[in-house]
């Protein structure tokens, strides 16, 4: 879930940011991309509610594995193949 606090969002471009945000979630619907569930708005925040996705982030792996030095190659590939799938739909919709 993201918060979003109403009061931070003082300029029009902040708030055209956010709604942008909004009208994209809404639209996508990719394997390799979170899905949005709703939007709850209150007098004093946005809420975006997304699919609980289990396990942990590329962020958190990568982190994880920094150590060892470098992702295996076989898991590299495939990252790199679910990142560019996602990238190009959201190009062509």
């Amino acid at each position: 879930m993201k918060v979003y606090d109403k009061y931070k969002l003082n300029d029009a471009n902040k708030k055209k940011a956010l709604t942008r945000e909004i009208a994209v979630l809404k639209r996508v619907d990719h394997s390799n991309l979170v899905k949005l569930v709703e939007v709850i708005e209150t007098s004093r925040q946005v809420n975006i509610v997304m699919e609980y996705i289990e396990g942990r982030s590329l962020q958190s792996y990568v982190k994880s594995i920094n150590h060892v030095g470098r992702i295996p190659e076989d898991k590299c590939r495939l990252f790199l193949r679910q990142i560019a799938s996602a990238i190009e739909y959201l190009h062509k919709n």
